[in-house]
Order: C-alpha cells, then sequence, then structure tokens
C-alpha cells in the first residue's frame, strides 16, 4: 500500500494516484457520518468519515479505526465471492477514520423492493444472500435493507465496519442476519411472499424463531430512533434548544396568521409558512417529537411533515413547526359526512379498501393510535390518509384489546348512516394480517361500539347520534 500524508490525513491506498480524488476533503466538518462520490479517472469513488466522539469513540479510533476495519472486511469479504464495493483504502484523522472504495451503482434494495412487478426475484436474491453469508461464516451487525445495493441484477452488501468472520457460525448469528435484513419490510410482505422467502431459504422451520427475533428487533431499533430525536444525527440537527429536520432548515420560520385550536393540551396556531403546535406539557411535545423523528427514519408519510421542534425555555412553552394542511383535505369524519351519500356501491367499496389498506400498513409495522378517532385522520387530496395527533402514537406489537379499542373508537366517531357492511368490510381488510382470532374480534368490536353513542364532527357542525333499532 501508498501511505500519503494530505490535509492532516494519513492515507494508506491500493494506488497513489487516489490521492488527487482526496485533496480538499471536508467531511470532518460535517456532523455525524459523512460521505461523498469522486472522479478517479474515468470511474467513481466513494469516500466515507467516521466521527468519533465521546470516551468509547476514543478507544475505538485508537485501537480499531472504523474506517480501517470497513476497507479490511471488504477485503475479506471479495476473497469469500460475496460483492461489495472493492476497497480502495483507508485514512486516519485526528478525530476520526476514513475508507474510500469503488462506487456502486443501483439503488438500495429497500428502494428497489417498493417495485411491486421485481419484489418476487428480489427476495429469492435476498434469500440466497443471506445462505451464502451463513455458509462462509460472516455476520453482518447491521444488514438492513440499506446497507444492500441492487446493481447489474445482483446484490452489493456495504457498510461493513460492524461485521465478523465466524469460524463457527452458531444460529444466533443466523438470526442476526434475517432480522436485520427482514426488519423493515417484514410487515409489508404478504403470507405468499413470506412463504416464497422462507422456501427459498431452504428452511421454513426457522419462521417462528425469525418472527419472536423480529419483534425484538423493532422495539430496540424504534428506542434508538427516539433517543436520537435530541442530537447531532444525518437526519437531526440539534443546537441550543432548536432542533430541526436536516434539508428544512429554512421551513417553519413565518409571522403570525391566526389561531386555529385551544384546548387544555395544546394551543395550534398558523403561520405564513407552517402550522405551529404549541404544548402545555413538555412531556407530550417531546414524545410528538420523537415519534415524528421515528417515522423520518422509518421513511413513512403518514404524518403532517415536520420541521422543527423548539424546547420550552423562560416562560415559553415548547412547540413543533409542521406543514400546513390547509386547502389540501378535510378530517375523516367530516369527508364521509360530505361525500358518502355521493358515492355508489362500487365506489363505496373502493373507498373502504383504500383506507382501511393505511390502517392496515400501520397495524402491518407496530404503530398503534392511542385515540384513533375520526377527527384524528385527515384525508389529504381526497383518497391519502394522515395521522393527527403525534404525541399519542406508540410503536408496539398489536395488541388485541389495544387494537380494538383503536377499531371501536373510529366505529363510534363517523357518521350512523355509513353501513356496517362497509365497516366490517373496513375493519376485516384492516386487520387482515393480525394473527389473533380475527371473527371474534371483529365481533366484540361490533358489539361494544353499539353500546356507545355516536359523535362526529361532521359538515355542519358536531353531531351526536345513536344506533337504528335494527343493529
Amino acid at each position: 500500500m501508498k501511505t500519503i500524508f494530505i490535509d492532516g490525513v494519513n492515507w494508506f491506498l491500493e494506488e497513489e494516484g487516489l490521492a488527487h480524488a482526496l485533496e480538499g476533503l471536508t467531511l470532518e466538518k460535517r456532523p455525524g457520518r459523512a460521505h461523498e462520490v469522486r472522479t478517479y479517472g474515468k470511474d467513481k469513488v466513494f469516500i466515507k468519515y467516521f466521527r468519533e466522539e465521546g470516551l468509547d469513540g476514543f478507544l475505538r479510533h485508537r485501537f480499531s479505526p472504523r474506517g480501517k476495519k470497513e476497507y479490511l472486511f471488504g477485503k475479506k469479504l471479495l476473497s469469500l465471492h460475496i460483492p461489495t464495493a472493492v476497497p480502495l483504502g483507508y485514512g486516519i484523522a485526528k478525530k476520526g477514520s476514513y475508507v474510500i472504495q469503488g462506487w456502486v451503482g443501483g439503488e438500495t434494495l429497500a428502494a428497489a423492493l417498493q417495485r411491486p412487478g421485481e419484489r418476487e426475484n428480489l427476495l429469492y436474491l435476498l434469500a440466497a444472500l443471506l445462505r451464502d453469508l451463513m455458509a462462509k461464516g460472516v455476520r453482518h451487525n447491521d444488514l438492513h435493507l440499506e446497507n444492500i445495493l441492487v446493481y447489474e441484477k445482483g446484490l452489493y452488501v456495504v457498510d461493513l465496519h460492524k461485521a465478523q468472520a465466524r469460524t463457527r457460525f452458531s444460529h444466533r448469528d443466523e438470526l442476526s442476519n434475517l432480522c436485520h435484513a427482514l426488519l423493515m419490510i417484514y410487515g409489508d410482505m404478504t403470507e405468499e411472499e413470506r412463504q416464497t422467502f422462507y422456501r427459498a431459504y431452504g428452511s421454513e422451520d426457522v419462521r417462528p424463531e425469525v418472527e419472536a427475533g423480529l419483534q425484538r428487533f423493532w422495539k430496540r431499533w424504534i428506542e434508538r430512533k427516539g433517543q436520537r430525536a435530541f442530537r447531532n444525527t444525518s437526519k437531526i440537527s440539534a443546537a441550543s434548544g432548536n432542533v430541526t429536520i436536516r434539508g428544512r432548515e429554512d421551513a417553519g420560520k413565518g409571522s403570525f396568521v391566526e389561531a386555529i385550536k385551544t384546548d387544555r393540551k395544546v394551543i395550534v396556531e398558523r403561520y405564513t409558512d407552517h402550522v405551529r403546535k404549541i404544548y402545555r406539557d413538555k412531556g407530550r411535545l417531546e414524545r410528538a417529537w420523537r415519534n415524528h423523528v421515528t417515522l423520518e427514519y422509518l421513511g413513512l408519510r403518514i404524518t403532517p411533515e415536520p420541521f422543527r421542534m423548539e424546547t420550552p425555555s423562560k416562560g415559553k412553552r415548547g412547540f413543533i413547526a409542521m406543514e400546513d394542511l390547509k386547502g389540501r383535505g378535510i378530517e375523516l369524519d367530516r369527508h364521509l359526512d360530505r361525500i358518502y351519500d355521493l358515492l355508489n356501491s362500487l365506489e363505496r367499496r373502493e373507498m373502504v379498501m383504500r383506507f382501511s389498506f393505511f390502517l392496515r400498513t400501520l397495524l402491518d409495522r407496530g404503530i398503534l393510535h392511542r385515540d384513533l378517532k375520526a377527527c384524528n385522520l385527515f384525508v389529504v387530496n381526497g383518497h391519502d390518509l394522515l395521522l393527527l395527533d403525534v404525541e399519542d402514537i406508540t410503536f408496539a406489537v398489536p395488541d388485541r384489546n389495544f387494537v380494538a379499542r383503536m377499531l371501536v373508537q373510529l366505529a363510534t366517531t363517523v357518521p350512523v348512516r355509513i353501513r356496517m357492511r362497509d365497516r366490517m368490510r373496513f375493519f376485516a381488510n384492516a386487520t387482515r394480517n393480525l394473527t389473533t382470532d380475527r371473527k371474534q374480534l371483529l365481533r366484540e368490536v361490533k358489539e361494544e361500539s353499539l353500546r356507545r353513542e355516536i359523535v362526529y364532527e361532521g359538515v355542519s357542525g358536531l353531531k351526536k347520534e345513536s344506533w337504528p333499532a335494527h343493529h
């Protein structure tokens, strides 16, 4: 290897000519982990920087720099004929380390799986990759689908600084790779896709252990993302009580227009370029922001887009600035009150299936809402739904009683004239992937709903209705 000193960094390079691609790097000035793509001759190279902070970071940088580790493990994978970015060198700086790799084009497996026509083939490829890693004793330790690239009809494993080579690959190592890889997509997979994957993997017997492991992984993953909500990360910029979603620094700074709502929990105000939700309770504010940030990491667009959070200070309450939905839609209860009678049977069925798919997506991903009244579902552009009152979101494996409570809340906050057939079709489709006795669950939801009064906000104002006697 060639050793070259450039701008305070000791570089260890496969080729001396790479030095020209490394001049003037500013990655050390960026927060957290940062990367850059540069030209090298007719090719491109990918340069990644690992910043080290605190005592743990100091010790890691001293004895096992992440840039060097990723470089060495990349060479290890290639020797095992596992596709990865070609390692070209690494660099050691004062407060962090670099790795330089050949550029791998294509896209992440997470993105590729969004195209329905390619899902089956990609799941076969994923199963084959996981079998290969097991056969060759490689435990990745962070094998989520953003760390698997689809390129030239094959899969490439990247982000290797946590990976380990095992002389004896245990069942725990196998489950670790499987759970990391399936965590972000398992809720979106149909039962047929799940069966296809396990058959392609060659072991349907491992499914119960994987599903139990996924629940544990999901809980830990959510907790970690929530903990990052108030720190500088690749998605968050935090400074002096103001926390912003990166890329939205210029949003949410307009002037006051009007008050929208005031109650014992929140004050909602409209500004020229955002809506500001001011929380009377700091705990609710922080819970709402953690939920917003977690959903950002999940890549889910199911709430109004958040811009920034300001913490309470000197008698001022904290708030979250978010996108203004005015003119783009209406709450679900008023939407149904306005259009339900105008729809024919086919249109009603299509609406039911579209809205129930939204709720099924939430349940499949373990996203629950403590107050799922219809007024907390916002219909955008006539066909998409968003969740309001983000502080009432919780992330958990769907508990039967919790789900039943959500469904009863929804059933008793929409107009009574919505046919029971449409209601039951909605709930049946929304709960299709739950493992509980769904017939019994829906029967209980129906019986409990019939014992309650219906209260909702209609087009003309608050309405209270009773169920017809024939129900």
